[in-house]
């Protein structure tokens, strides 16, 4: 999120005006994610979107994860261009700083949302349209609205102020599905003392909410010697009344490290959110994957954590198909999500991608049992929100 203020940076830099105008822009950039087949499509509806609205000769220029591990659907003939590096992009623009020298890493959260939230709502709404000619209509339509106005309030009280600060860039796991560390390269951290200064900049600006943000938080200081816990107390120590969201942290950190992590989510609050995504359900899936935990092992984490800190809240993630998952592995997964530790649940179906070890996988599973996977999780995932919902409403106060 970091990057949008970095490149208005750039811009101003190298004698660029920056407008908010779609209309006005000769030259659009568009910082994309591939992480998974979701946000791809919503990479390309983007891009379609842009091409019917800019002015008839402005360029459009695709940069982060898409032009590296996926095909951009448009070429030069059509206005849009690919950056795969940042060499790239400053030659594009003819640069004289580089886009490389501009580091500015925090930013306030209401910027990324401001830009960004027109194009995800018209998103949406197509989702939820098609969404409402699915079986059960009723018990689907009203278990979206529900959690949908329960994740709208959520979301507006306290999405609205939060500063995000990236703790490094790069990833050095190896999950057996994922190309974005193709994308990204290996882990470069910034040093503790920049991340703090960096906090204090976000509480003298009026923040008390912070992102600490990154692709595995547990891999912090892999390069320079440092580690994640020792970056997290010194984060806790700061004499000031904010609170820290983690997004993202491996379950396998978690629970190597939860001898010390106990005893610190026990006595601070400020930790109100661990964002940690447990893939799967299935021990037998999650070794495919190349994990490096099992089911167990997770949950029984999560679970010392929220004892540790009973206000807590836990997001995850989970992939649906993985080669070879099998309908006793697909239930294992839905009762993973029935015992009801985690307080979101985000699901997508596997998507190959060239280049990673689960590409070469046998046994794939069809298009049209990935789609019915995840629409029955789906459909626990909105009844769990909604009995969560009504659960925490008539709490008594």
């Amino acid at each position: 999120m970091g990057l949008l203020r970095n490149y208005r940076r750039y811009f101003d830099l190298n004698g660029y005006v920056v407008t908010d105008s779609m209309a006005c822009a000769d030259y659009i950039l568009l910082v994309t994610c591939g992480t998974n087949e979701n946000r791809v499509k919503f990479a390309e509806h983007y891009i379609s979107m842009l091409m019917r609205q800019k002015k008839k000769h402005a360029k459009i220029l695709v940069t982060g994860c898409l032009p590296k591990i996926g095909v951009v659907p448009y070429s030069p003939d059509d206005g849009v261009y690919v950056a795969k590096t940042h060499q790239d992009i400053d030659a594009f623009f003819s640069a004289k700083v580089s886009v490389g020298s501009v580091g500015s890493y925090h930013l306030p959260e209401e910027i990324y949302r401001d830009t960004f939230t027109q194009a995800y709502r018209v998103y949406e709404l197509s989702r939820c349209t098609r969404f409402c000619l699915s079986r059960n209509i009723l018990v689907n339509l009203w278990g979206r609205l529900l959690v949908g106005f329960y994740m709208g309030l959520y979301r507006k009280k306290r999405i609205e102020k939060k500063y995000t600060i990236i703790t490094h860039e790069g990833c050095n796991n190896q999950c057996s599905y994922c190309a974005v560390r193709f994308a990204i390269g290996n882990v470069r951290s910034k040093s503790i003392q920049d991340i703090i200064n960096e906090v204090h900049a976000g509480i003298q600006a009026g923040y008390k909410d912070f992102i600490i943000s990154s692709n595995d938080f547990g891999q912090y200081g892999a390069d320079n010697g440092t580690r994640a816990i020792d970056l997290l107390e010194k984060l806790l120590s700061i004499d000031r009344d904010i609170c820290f969201d983690l997004i993202y942290v491996h379950p396998k950190w978690l629970f190597d490290n939860r001898s010390k992590l106990v005893p610190i989510f026990s006595r601070s609050d400020k930790i109100r959110l661990v964002a940690s995504s447990i893939q799967s359900g299935s021990n037998r899936i999650l070794g495919l994957m190349r994990r490096g935990y099992t089911v167990e092992s997770a949950r029984e984490q999560f679970r010392d954590l929220k004892r540790a800190c009973p206000s807590l809240k836990l997001v995850t993630q989970i992939i649906v198909g993985f080669p070879s998952e099998t309908e006793e592995d697909f239930k294992a997964t839905c009762e993973e999500v029935r015992r009801g530790d985690f307080d979101v649940v985000f699901c997508y179906p596997f998507s190959e991608k060239e280049g990673t070890d689960a590409v070469v996988l046998p046994d794939k599973i069809s298009a049209v049992v990935r789609k019915r996977r995840l629409r029955t999780l789906k459909n626990i995932v909105h009844l769990q929100q909604v009995k969560r919902f009504f659960k925490e409403k008539c709490r008594p106060t």
